[in-house]
């Protein structure tokens, strides 16, 4: 079996409902995530997303998205 690399992931809508469910399924199937950008919309912007025990901060549509 090739080892999988890992990735940077942008999930948008990551505070919504279909954005904290993508994060639960790829959680589950141990997607190999380097780096996560949870991108959401204004209201949300500065809160946090739990992903593997880790909290990351979530950015608008105006945070850089090269590299994903």
């Amino acid at each position: 079996m090739s080892a999988r690399v890992a990735l940077r992931v942008g999930v948008a809508g990551a505070t919504g409902m279909l954005g904290s469910e993508l994060l639960v399924a790829l959680e589950e199937e141990e997607f190999p995530i380097e780096d996560l950008l949870p991108i959401a919309s204004s209201d949300s912007i500065g809160s946090e997303v739990d992903y593997r025990g880790e909290s990351y901060l979530v950015v608008g549509d105006e945070a850089p998205l090269g590299g994903l």
